[in-house]
């Protein structure tokens, strides 16, 4: 149960650091994201959260033989902090990015707002990184609150 007394499920935010190749920081976290020409293989933790950017269902499937515990899956429209090197993706492409991952987990990435989330969360993705919508905001703790409640 959550704290307060509440009947739902405990909900809270995971952490999860971007791993960058030569740039290796140490934080407290609870995954670390790879891209997909990143890292191979468990070189993390016993129980830290391990993922994966992937930008085709083909990186997915790579992805999943690998034993990641989630995918990364974008940009679905676009990235405005980060230069993928590929052309936004679409909600179609996230659908089959979903379908292809089965049971794990995806994280849709690149150009997500309020406005688009439901859209979104049609496609069955169990989760969003809306980076750019929270960079831009003053308060990025505020700014969290409604892409948490939706």
């Amino acid at each position: 149960g959550s704290a307060g007394g509440s009947s739902g499920p405990e909900r809270r935010a995971l952490w999860v650091a971007a791993f960058l190749t030569g740039r290796r920081a140490r934080v407290r976290c609870d995954g670390v994201r790879t891209a997909f020409r990143g890292v191979g293989g468990r070189s993390v933790p016993q129980g830290t959260v391990l993922g994966r950017s992937t930008h085709d269902v083909a990186q997915i499937k790579t992805a999943l033989a690998e034993g990641v515990d989630y995918t990364g899956f974008g940009p679905v429209f676009g990235s405005k902090t980060t230069a993928t090197g590929y052309p936004p993706r679409g909600l179609s492409a996230l659908q089959r990015a979903v379908e292809a991952a089965g049971k794990t987990p995806v994280v849709a990435i690149g150009g997500i707002t309020l406005e688009n989330l439901p859209a979104v969360r049609r496609t069955g993705v169990q989760a969003w990184a809306p980076i750019s919508a929270l960079l831009a905001q003053g308060d990025i703790a505020a700014a969290t609150r409604p892409f948490t409640l939706l």
